[in-house]
């Protein structure tokens, strides 16, 4: 009960609540209106009823009815109305509120707030007059206005805004329904757009120009104009008509002028171009040129301009600034109905996708003769739907076109979206207009007999064609029709013959078989004229044709089927080429000596010349930025192509005819494409590519090729072999992977990957072969073979296999290949990375998916000496033949690795047994071999080697019970090859113990006598953190232990790419010179992830998961398989950290500071407890590894405060001792990379030619160790990171397990000569390592070791060692050296030479100066020395000779001694006045040769005094202004303005850099300048203006210049401060200013008498305040720069 009476409670304030809302609205009603009835909630009504229950009234839509006009007003909505019988939600159009009154009603008004006119809403007002809509964005519905009823009257005016108009598609009428019935009035409808004026007021600023002027008109006047234009003719005709008076029609003139200025063809647009910013979807950004046009005329589009076609790329994808992507053309939209595309002689280029998916398109017109097209200019990617596409051009076009200018689909077969690609043809334009011309002479229509005017038009028309080129010639002759179907060429060459005797005329006794003769050449060219084929009749000795002529070469038309016998009789030796399918009769050519041609043969070696000037080879897909550069490549496949189809009569022939006397043409053949035979191909084979030669052909690298050959079976199956010379040795080298930048050595050009024979023929390899020479296999070196089924790898050492050495991306096998190779190989951790799904649906690819094959192994299992074993009984086993034979398998067992014997204990020998059992077994059988429960273990034949294999643990009673000293007491090598413990005691026995070798894995129990012999055996094996594992025992009983591998995982973002780049450079150094220790290196690497933060951007989106989560990740899906991954996106921490796939020994987790930071913007961040968290995570995932924790650098930009707060204050937390989670260790690379830079590393700058190596352009910012603000420089840098680590490693945290070759350590074993294989790396520096550099990596490294908590100051190496060159080559003595650079330059050397490593770069020789560059490490330095005399003794009473110095303006030059004897040291002194310096010194002797002069300093030179009289000749120049500003150069025509300006205190500059002279003066500065020139006085009143603010510099400034009548503001109320001040409101300000009287008339053209600044430009120019802009004008509207003003002030004030 009580919940009923709170539930009607609440139900009575609800309702209460609402009384106030609804008698609100009912008091903001207008008088007289009303709310609108509406159907509410649940609605429903049938027969044309209305349900009352469910009625309310509108609170936001009103009506009245005033007289004769209904109004509409307020916001939202005009509900629908219905007009069926049943209704739900709209209301019965008839009980709409006004329609008792529709009778009545002439006008409706709706509102500006309405936003829809519902259906029906207006509905038989049979008197309707008008209607007026007000707002800006309505939405009429469909039959909003209804006329069922009719209309009285003969029009309806409605009345609309434009944007409605356009909307609504008002034009259309759809909003309007009119009376079906037969006899019903609808009017006509009178649109009147209610904005029209204001529309035409946007065009007022072009309609301000006139006709009259318009050779004054600006570039940008006439792109307005044309833009205007372009936008009023888009407008509605309803807009046009109105505005046609007052905008069309002069704006139409405007536009006529313009056009004709701008010499664009009438109706031509600017086409659409890329603006600044854009990006491929913002519409807003794509702007119209005014340099490029498009006409669409009829079906053609016409393209014209001025220079290169703007680039067009594909759409938003890559569409970038000035990328127009190519949807967005102008003519896109209508390319179905384009036939035919004009390009004017203006376009000097049409770039990538300039004309794409013209599929209606038939012809191309390229007006240019040096028109360029480059590679997929024009793409088909639609195809064609006529099948064909001619491009029209001239010559010198054709032949620098590119063969890929025309891109295809390869479609064969029309689909729904793509029509085949059409067949491409050549027109010559030049051909088209000799047609042309021709036709216009009426030629073509002449017939027999000829006038003599005729005769000469013939002969004249075929000089032209003798004269043409021969592809001229084939296209009149063979491609070109008249309209009967005979060609142009043979109707000339028919009407030509009756104007000859003989020369050219029809060969004797034929129908429409033509001759002509070339003297010169003595060619006799037979053409036939007619249609279809021709034949020439057989003759006799008598009647043989042409007997007289002399012949050398005759050219036989294809289309002469046959010559018969004696046709080319008794004519010596001659050439003939014909066609193969030709009939040539038995004696066609009796008495002659014939070279016969195929006419394909030569037509084939004429189609791919390209292919004959190759050298070798040519790759498949060069690309530069993205354009591919292939044309050589297509030639040769092309003419591989061409040759398959040739008859076999032309192929002998291409094997018999010689290329200037070298290859034949099918030898050639065979060379660039490294086949053995073309007809019938078994072999392929080449050299490894390492780049191209000058005609773009392979070069190869020395001593490794490759063979492909054709497999037996039958199929198009290849195998692959890849060997070297004998003696060498070779890997295959990494292979790039760019498609932007393609080289020679990208892995797609392989030419086993891409040929000429085939794009995918590594799709027809199923075998590999690696012979005995070849080492390893690089980057990419084997990738997507996805059809090969084995890989034979037959080198006997093992190779390396790099990271991605096998790669399957999108194309993984359906089967597991086969991977022979010897167990020694080197594997690194992705050699076979694939993360894509194949033939197991959702799973990822590693090298499981692989069947790795040892071969040492397989040869084991296949040595004939032990194939009796396997089937061998163990009583057998007994004799001793049989005896001897298990002992030499044993001991062959033995010898094989670890990798190898889990193969033999895998494969089976017998069906049942495997091989390894099988020899146990036997072994056993002789007492060589026992089992201890599940562990098994063998005696080597000398018993001195002692093998463990099994699983389980070595018991203590062991000695007493198997290995008793009889039997082990002999052992000095125990080999353990599984995962087993050894409890103390049970090795007692093994009295003569010296080496331990064993597996990962094996553990140690309790006991501290475990091992005999603890102080002098050695132990190798693996490292292992856990406290039971082999390493900890040997640590805690101080037994020597020797790592046999050290796995190392870096994990981090770009600063672990940094340290990482050249740490593996530094391995390979270390590795040489190791004692039986490998040390490999892998990373995970990825941006800005960062330890338990997830790196964020300004779209708030996570771009990076973070480390720790990603490793969370790994445990999550580690602990349970099918748990998905969210954060792993790459897929690297699973393959790496999943303790299945990979097992590491030390992981190396680096973080950037910002998550070291002490504070961020979440306070609760602490980056130790995350540091702590993912350590944990990592111990999980792999428990035997060490982790450890890479403190990173610090931004070298940062205070020492970040140093101590961030990185101290975690490495002392991390250091903690018992602490779980804490690393293992840490590497200080904060503390060694600040110790590098208290070095001379640390300051000097980069060097300015290391800019390409670095990434920031501003990189000589910084240090030698930095390239950017955060990131180590590519190289020193990065190898003084990497050493950080390394020196760790070996000579701290392993320097007992991991041991040097004697005589080396770790740094003597550094090359210091870096090599990454990242091909992001550069490897040209223009530097070295020197001794210095050297010598500070190792200091750095052994104080961050020693004390990683302190920066250490290296003093002894503050100083760059180039200062000290510097110094040498400056104190060396350069007497009476050769004044030259070369000379100079080979002194300095000499200085120099010494010094290992430095370099002299450059001399520059200036007077007596010279600069010598210096270079010496990554350092660089410049030397100064001057040129030195010697002086010749005095001789009492030699005779003495003037030297005179003539005065000169502007300084005084004076002689000391004035008159002195030959080899007198003489000295000149010059004094500049105060404003001037020297510009020139010269002294001469009496023959007026130059002296040389050495400068002493202070104004003083010296010289020698020859044997004559000297003059000496100065010249003083004024000094040049120093304003301080650097954007004003001393001898700018404003320099001595801006510097008084500044003096004098008027302006100060834009920046204390920079004055800005160029940028326009605005109306406020100018006062400002004037106001500061005259004092700045204080005002007497303050400015009333409202847009000055009292507190702006310019606000007293412009208070003054109203009180002094300067300016009187640009209205009452404004001054407009910040618009740009005019030349001519600047000189008028000027002139007011100083109160100038007005000079004489100005006599420029565009300074009207009436101006108001036309009294102050002529007081100006008399003044020689200005000149104007030139000798007729004075531009009084441009805009005044600041440099100008100032210059104006200047000149006005300064007189």
């Amino acid at each position: 009960m009580k919940r009923r009476i709170l539930a009607s409670l609440l139900t009575l304030v609800m309702m209460l609540s609402l009384l106030p809302m609804a008698a609100l609205a009912e008091d903001q009603l207008e008088d007289g209106f009303q709310g609108i009835t509406i159907a509410t909630e649940g609605y429903s009504a049938t027969n044309y009823g209305v349900d009352n229950e469910h009625l309310g009234t509108s609170t936001t839509i009103s009506y009245k009815i005033d007289n004769d006009t209904l109004y509409i007003e307020g916001n939202g909505d005009i509900p629908n109305y219905s007009n069926t019988e049943a209704r739900t939600s709209n209301l019965y159009f008839k009980k709409a509120d006004w329609y008792t009154s529709r009778d009545s009603i002439k006008r409706v008004v709706i509102g500006a707030g309405i936003t829809q006119v519902g259906e029906l809403t207006i509905t038989n007002m049979t008197k309707l007059e008008s209607i007026e809509i007000q707002g800006k964005d309505v939405t009429l519905v469909n039959g909003a206005v209804n006329n069922y009823e009719g209309n009285n009257n003969q029009t309806l005016t409605v009345t609309v805004p434009l944007s409605v108009y356009q909307q609504n598609q008002m034009g259309k009428m759809k909003w309007f329904a009119p009376a079906s019935r037969v006899n019903i009035n609808n009017p006509a409808i009178n649109f009147s757009i209610s904005d029209s004026n204001d529309i035409g007021n946007t065009f007022s600023s072009v309609l301000e120009l006139s006709t009259k002027n318009s050779d004054q008109w600006t570039k940008q006047n006439i792109s307005d104009i044309i833009n205007e234009y372009n936008r009023y003719s888009a407008l509605p005709d309803v807009v046009k008509t109105k505005l046609d008076n007052t905008v069309g029609q002069p704006l139409t003139g405007l536009y006529t002028e313009a056009m004709r200025l701008r010499g664009w063809p009438t109706g031509a647009k600017g086409i659409n171009i890329a603006l600044d910013g854009f990006n491929g979807s913002n519409m807003d950004k794509i702007g119209t040129s005014d340099t490029f046009w498009y006409l669409l005329d009829g079906n053609t589009l016409k393209l014209g301009g001025d220079g290169a076609f703007p680039l067009t790329g594909y759409d938003s994808s890559s569409a970038t600034d000035h990328n127009l992507g190519f949807s967005h053309a102008s003519w896109y939209n209508q390319r179905a109905f384009i036939t035919s595309v004009d390009v004017t002689d203006g376009i000097t280029k049409l770039d990538y996708l300039n004309l794409t998916n013209l599929y209606s398109c038939d012809d191309i017109y390229l007006r240019n003769p040096e028109i360029e097209l480059v590679n997929g200019a024009v793409c088909g990617y639609a195809g064609d739907a006529n099948g064909k596409l001619t491009l029209h051009l001239h010559k010198s076009a054709y032949d620098k076109l590119l063969s890929n200018w025309y891109t295809r689909n390869n479609v064969t077969t029309e689909t729904e979206s793509q029509y085949p690609d059409p067949t491409l043809s050549y027109s010559f334009l030049e051909v088209e207009a000799f047609e042309s011309e021709y036709a216009n002479k009426g030629l073509w229509n002449y017939s027999a007999p000829l006038t003599n005017d005729q005769k000469e038009t013939v002969k004249a028309a075929y000089n032209v064609y003798q004269g043409m080129d021969a592809l001229f010639q084939n296209q009149l002759m063979n491609v070109d029709t008249l309209s009967g179907g005979q060609t142009y060429g043979a109707k000339l060459l028919e009407l030509y013959s009756l104007t000859t005797g003989g020369t050219v005329a029809k060969f004797p006794e034929t129908t429409d078989i033509y001759y002509s003769y070339d003297a010169a050449t003595k060619t006799l060219t037979l053409t036939y004229t007619g249609s279809g084929t021709g034949t020439i009749p057989d003759y006799n000795e008598l009647t043989a044709p042409l007997g007289n002529v002399p012949i050398k070469n005759v050219v036989i038309d294809s289309k002469i089927t046959r010559v018969g016998a004696y046709a080319l009789a008794k004519h010596g030796n001659i050439t003939v080429y014909a066609s193969v399918n030709t009939n040539l009769a038995e004696n066609y050519a009796k008495d002659s000596t014939v070279t016969l041609i195929y006419s394909e043969t030569q037509a084939f070696i004429d189609t791919y010349a390209k292919v004959w000037t190759l050298t070798g080879v040519v790759p498949a897909g060069i690309v530069e930025n993205g354009v591919s550069k292939n044309d050589a490549f297509t030639a040769v496949k092309n003419a591989v192509a061409a040759y398959k189809n040739l008859d076999s009569k032309v192929k002998a022939q291409l094997k018999e005819l010689k290329i200037d006397g070298g290859p034949t043409y099918y030898q050639q053949l065979l060379k660039v494409t490294g086949a053995n035979d073309l007809d019938n191909m078994t072999v392929i084979s080449g050299g490894i590519p390492n780049g191209v030669d000058k005609n773009d052909c392979f070069t190869y690298m020395d001593g490794i090729h490759w063979t492909l050959t054709k497999n037996d079976e039958g199929t198009d199956t290849w195998t692959l072999r890849f060997d070297t010379d004998t003696g060498v040795k070779a890997a295959l080298p990494d292979f790039g992977n760019s498609t932007t930048n393609t080289t020679a050595t990208d892995f797609r050009n392989q030419p086993w990957y891409s040929n000429c024979f085939s794009s995918a023929f590594k799709n027809k390899v199923t075998k590999t072969y690696l012979g005995e020479g070849i080492t390893g296999v690089g980057t990419y070196g084997l990738i997507h073979l996805s059809k090969c089924t084995d890989f034979y790898f037959e080198n006997p050492d093992g190779v390396d296999l790099a990271g991605y050495a096998f790669d399957y991306w999108g194309c993984f096998p359906k089967f597991k290949p086969n991977i022979y190779l010897h167990s020694n190989s080197k594997l690194a951790a992705n050699w076979a990375d694939d993360l894509n799904k194949g033939a197991d649906a959702g799973q990822t690819h590693t090298t499981a998916d692989f069947n790795l094959i040892y071969t040492d192994a397989l040869a084991f299992e296949q040595n004939k000496k032990f194939t009796a074993l396997w089937t061998m009984t163990e009583e057998a086993a007994k004799t001793e033949e049989n005896t001897s034979t298990i002992k030499s398998a044993m001991d062959a067992y033995s010898a094989l690795s670890d990798k190898a014997k889990e193969q033999l204990k895998k494969d089976k020998c017998n069906g049942t047994d495997t091989y390894a059992d099988k020899l146990m077994a036997l072994a056993k059988a002789i007492g060589l071999a026992g089992d201890i429960g599940s562990i098994q273990y063998t005696i080597s034949s000398d018993g001195k080697t002692l093998t463990v294999t099994g699983s389980g643990a070595l018991s203590a009673d062991l000695a007493t019970k198997a290995w008793t000293s009889e039997k082990v007491g002999s052992v000095e090598n125990l080999v353990i090859e599984s995962e087993i413990t050894i409890n103390n005691g049970a090795l007692n026995n093994m009295t003569a113990l010296k080496t331990v070798d064993a597996v990962r894995g094996v553990k140690v129990a309790d006991g501290k006598n475990v091992f005999p012999n603890a102080g002098t055996i050695l132990i190798r094996g693996y490292a292992d953190a856990q406290n039971t594992s082999l390493e900890s025992y040997a640590k805690a009983n101080s037994i020597k232990f020797q790592l046999k591998e050290l796995n190392i995982l870096c994990i981090g973002n770009s600063h672990t790419y940094d340290y990482t780049t050249y740490m593996q450079s530094i391995l390979n150094d270390v590795n040489a010179n190791l004692e039986g220790t490998k040390v490999q290196l892998s990373f995970i690497q990825h941006g800005s992830r960062k330890i338990g933060i997830t790196q964020t951007y300004s779209d708030g989106k996570a771009t990076n998961y973070s480390h720790e989560s990603c490793i969370q990740d790994v445990v999550n899906r580690v602990k349970d398989s099918s748990a998905m991954s969210s954060n792993d996106v790459d897929g690297d921490y699973f393959k790496n950290l999943n303790p299945a796939s990979n097992t590491w020994d030390l992981i190396i987790i680096q973080d950037y500071r910002e998550s070291c930071a002490y504070a961020t913007t979440d306070s609760s961040y602490i980056f130790i407890d995350h540091l702590r968290d993912t350590i944990k995570n990592l111990r999980l995932l792999q428990p035997t590894a060490q982790v450890a924790w890479f403190m990173d650098w610090l931004d070298h930009s940062e205070d020492a405060a970040h140093y101590t707060d961030n990185s101290l204050n975690n490495y002392k937390l991390a250091s903690e001792k018992n602490v779980e989670g804490n690393p293992d260790f840490i590497v200080a690379g904060a503390t060694f990379i600040r110790t590098a830079m208290t070095s001379y590393l640390g300051t000097v700058k980069n060097l300015e030619d290391t800019k390409p190596l670095h990434t920031a352009a501003v990189t000589t910012n910084y240090s030698l160790v930095w390239r950017d603000n955060t990131h180590m420089s590519y190289e020193t840098g990065r190898y003084l990171a990497g050493a950080s680590v390394a020196a760790k490693l070996f000579t701290d945290v392993f320097s007992k397990e991991i041991t040097f070759n004697e005589g080396t350590d770790f740094y003597s074993a550094l090359s210091y000569n870096p090599n990454s294989k990242d091909s992001n790396v550069r490897q040209d520096w223009p530097g070295e390592f020197t001794p210095e550099i050297a010598e500070i990596v190792k200091a750095s490294a052994k104080a961050a070791i020693e004390n990683p908590t302190k920066i250490t100051t290296l003093t002894k190496y503050a100083k760059d060692p180039i200062e000290d060159l510097k110094a040498l080559v400056e104190a060396a003595n350069f007497t009476n050296t050769e004044w030259n650079e070369t000379a100079i330059k080979a002194k300095a050397e000499t200085v120099l030479a010494e010094k290992a490593g430095a370099k002299v770069t450059s001399v520059s020789v200036s007077g007596d100066t010279a600069t010598i560059t210096l270079r010496y490490g990554y350092s660089e330095a410049t030397a100064t020395i001057c040129h030195k005399y010697t002086s010749y003794p005095y001789v009492p009473g030699a005779p003495t000779y003037p030297a005179t110095a003539p005065a000169a303006p502007n300084g005084t030059v004076t002689v000391s001694p004035a008159n002195a004897s030959k080899g007198t040291n003489v000295t000149v002194t010059v004094k500049p006045n105060e404003g001037y310096e020297l510009g020139s010194l010269a002294v001469k002797d009496a023959n007026g040769n130059l002296l040389p002069l050495a400068d002493l300093g202070n104004g003083k030179f010296g010289f020698v005094m020859p044997a004559s009289k000297v003059s000496v000749e100065a010249n003083f120049v004024k000094s040049a202004v120093s304003t301080g500003f650097a954007d004003v150069p001393a001898n700018a025509f404003f320099a001595d303005a801006v510097k008084w300006a500044v003096d004098k205190g008027v302006t100060n500059g834009l920046t204390d850099t920079m004055f800005g002279p160029y940028e326009p003066c605005t109306r406020g500065q100018i006062i400002t300048f004037l106001w500061r020139a005259a004092g700045s006085p204080e005002p007497k009143t303050a400015v009333s203006f409202a847009d000055v603010p009292a507190g702006s510099y310019y606000a007293k400034a412009v208070a003054w210049a109203i009180e002094n009548g300067i300016t009187n503001g640009m209205t009452e109320t404004t001054f407009a401060p910040d618009a740009t001040c005019t030349r001519g409101q600047g000189v008028t300000f000027l002139y007011r200013a100083l109160k100038g009287s007005a000079g004489a008339t100005s006599s420029f053209v565009d300074v009207p008498t009436n101006a108001f600044y036309a009294d102050a430009v002529g007081w100006a120019v008399s003044g020689k305040v200005t000149d104007g802009t030139s000798n007729t004008t004075f531009s009084p509207d441009d805009n005044c720069t600041r440099g100008q003003i100032v210059t104006f002030l200047f000149r006005a004030y300064s007189k």
